[in-house]
């Protein structure tokens, strides 16, 4: 079998947006055998993602040069047809590792510097042109040229195959995070209150917040002044955070891991993108509706928002809410993402 090595480093987002890759060998090279090298911080993830052969954790700890280039050197004797760097700009560190790694061919977005000369599968990059294409369509370049978008079939789709918690949450429940990738898509905590607030008082429905532990401050100012039912819940563990996500009915975050994870769950949301170009960055979903300003998410407008959170509780509880209405490439217009030509 054809042997193929594929490495993303960096968060959740970035390797669901490199998926779609693993499941496009597993549609037109269904032999080959696939190992996903990631770092440490992407672990707790690597369970849930079906269609891989093998998974290797990078040492976070320590010189990253040093532990990419002992992992390199301890799978140097899997004799790789073909190793892929997934980051989708030129990186001397993944250089590196696909040269250690002594595959036959390997991979790679390059530049004019030195390190470059380590790619012998050289895929040129034009900075300006890359931040008008989806990550998840640069990395499927990576092996075929033709892709314009993500076919629909080749979306991240994840499972959670865990008992759901008990708790006293009645009707749909809507999910917040503390937590995102950027301060610049954090919405502010009060207006959270008074758009929820508003929605509440025509539709009964319960919210749930978490994120990570330093956030805590924030999470609880989302929640000082909401009149919905709600619980304050910080997970335990991975395995509790994605237990939590797949229990809720739809969620309302800014831009992060989270919202990448709740579209490969099949999760209804509305994502906020401050500076972050969500033409590159939004979540493989048709579920998801994306609303951009290209500074802070703060100057979005409040009804805007609160149109799209009413629609998106009311969907989750009759069954009737889609998403888009199509998953083509997304065009920005007046702050707000939707369906259209690039």
């Amino acid at each position: 079998m054809p042997k193929v090595a594929i490495i993303r480093r960096n968060g959740f987002g970035d390797l669901l947006c490199s998926y779609p890759l693993i499941l496009y060998f597993k549609k037109y090279y269904p032999q080959t055998e696939i190992t996903l090298f990631a770092e440490e911080r992407n672990a707790p993830l690597l369970p849930y993602l079906p269609h891989i052969h093998k998974t290797v954790v990078i040492p976070s700890s320590g010189n990253k040069y040093l532990q990419h280039l002992f992992t390199a050197l301890r799978y140097r004797g899997e004799r790789f047809d073909m190793a892929i760097s997934t980051k989708t700009s030129p990186m001397k560190l993944m250089n590196f590792f696909l040269y250690a790694l002594g595959a036959k061919q390997r991979v790679a977005p390059v530049s004019n510097d030195w390190h470059s000369r380590l790619i012998n599968a050289p895929i040129p990059f034009d900075e300006v042109n890359a931040k008008r294409v989806h990550q998840a369509v640069k990395v499927l370049r990576t092996v075929e040229p033709s892709y314009n978008s993500v076919p629909e079939e080749f979306f991240p789709r994840i499972e959670v195959k865990r008992p759901y918690f008990d708790h006293s949450l009645e009707g749909p429940l809507l999910m917040l995070s503390a937590s995102t990738t950027r301060p610049t898509s954090r919405f502010d905590p009060f207006r959270y209150c008074d758009i929820l607030n508003r929605i509440y008082a025509k539709f009964p429905f319960s919210v749930i917040v978490t994120g990570q532990p330093k956030d805590e401050p924030r999470a609880r100012a989302i929640l000082e002044n909401l009149k919905v039912p709600h619980l304050l819940h910080f997970p335990r563990s991975f395995d509790e955070f994605m237990v939590w996500i797949a229990m809720s009915d739809c969620l309302f975050v800014g831009d992060g891991g989270i919202a990448h994870i709740a579209a490969a769950l099949g999760k209804s949301q509305v994502v906020l993108f401050g500076e972050t170009n969500p033409v590159e960055w939004a979540p493989l979903s048709c579920k998801t509706q994306v609303f951009y300003d290209p500074l802070h998410v703060n100057r979005l407008k409040d009804e805007v928002l609160e149109k799209a959170v009413t629609e998106m509780i009311y969907g989750s509880n009759s069954g009737d809410f889609n998403g888009r209405d199509s998953c083509e490439p997304f065009s920005a217009k007046e702050g707000v993402f939707q369906p259209g030509a690039r």
